[in-house]
């Protein structure tokens, strides 16, 4: 009880998937690090708008990536969930990323889009494109016909399927863990199913 002796609603139980639906989580993601074959598997949600995504970007992945990734340990899924009503950049973000991974440029985009949050407006991606060395009129017209907008409408309605409400979300191994964690959350989630 609060010291007000009003009691306060226990948190919901930790959400887990099951082994289906988490495969499905894997399959066809647009973004894949590590070592697919790795037994576990982190899949994150993401808006490239989102402040807590690029807190994780920033504070977080990179420690993943040092620890897990680079020693293909684990493998590192993205899925996009543009939230429309609060980040009205985040779908053409994901859309730039998606663009640039036609051109084998996924990640790079991706880190740019991240290291740059508070610029990502349509001009701001052709930019950032040109600045990665992208074949800019094949980009360019990729993003201005939303070419990818299918892989991000399934996104998010997969999203919404296991119960996505806020970025970034993940998954590991089907285990939810919501929000802009610090490393060492992760990396006593990560050991534990390492074991």
């Amino acid at each position: 009880q609060t010291t007000t002796g009003a009691t306060r609603t226990p948190a919901p139980a930790p959400t887990v998937l099951s082994s289906e639906k988490f495969s499905e989580l894997v399959k066809d993601a647009v973004f894949v690090a590590g070592n697919k074959d790795a037994k576990v598997r982190l899949v994150e949600f993401t808006d490239f708008e989102c402040p807590f995504c690029g807190r994780f970007f920033t504070d977080t992945f990179g420690q993943i990536e040092k620890e897990y990734l680079t020693n293909g340990k684990i493998a590192y899924y993205i899925r996009h969930f543009p939230l429309y009503s609060i980040h009205p950049n985040s779908e053409n973000a994901g859309l730039a990323a998606e663009c640039a991974r036609e051109q084998n440029k996924f990640r790079q985009m991706h880190d740019m889009i991240f290291q740059n949050q508070k610029a990502i407006s349509v001009q701001d991606l052709k930019g950032y494109a040109a600045n990665l060395g992208l074949k800019t009129d094949q980009f360019n017209s990729c993003l201005d016909d939303k070419k990818y907008k299918a892989n991000i409408d399934r996104d998010v309605k997969l999203g919404n399927e296991v119960g996505v409400s806020g970025t970034p979300t993940f998954y590991l191994n089907g285990r939810v863990i919501n929000g802009a964690q610090p490393f060492a959350n992760f990396k006593a989630a990560i050991d534990e199913e390492l074991r």
